[in-house]
């Protein structure tokens, strides 16, 4: 689970989208390689990416702390 925020008012999916886009940012991917599949209106939403957990982890630590990367 990541806890995300954006300033996007949560009118007609502005923050879902936000949070798709930022979502595609950190991870490296397209926008189709993202889609929200639960909590539309909802606070807590799912996302589903096409990553697996062990690539979502490298590609999260790789973006949040750059001293992880490989040489």
């Amino acid at each position: 689970m990541l806890k995300l925020a954006v300033s996007a008012p949560p009118e007609d999916g502005r923050a879902n989208d936000s949070l798709a886009r930022l979502l595609c940012e950190l991870l490296d991917l397209r926008r189709n390689q993202v889609a929200l599949v639960a909590g539309e209106r909802a606070r807590n939403k799912e996302f589903r990416v096409e990553l697996s957990c062990p690539q979502v982890r490298t590609r999260l630590a790789e973006r949040l702390d750059p001293d992880t990367k490989n040489p």
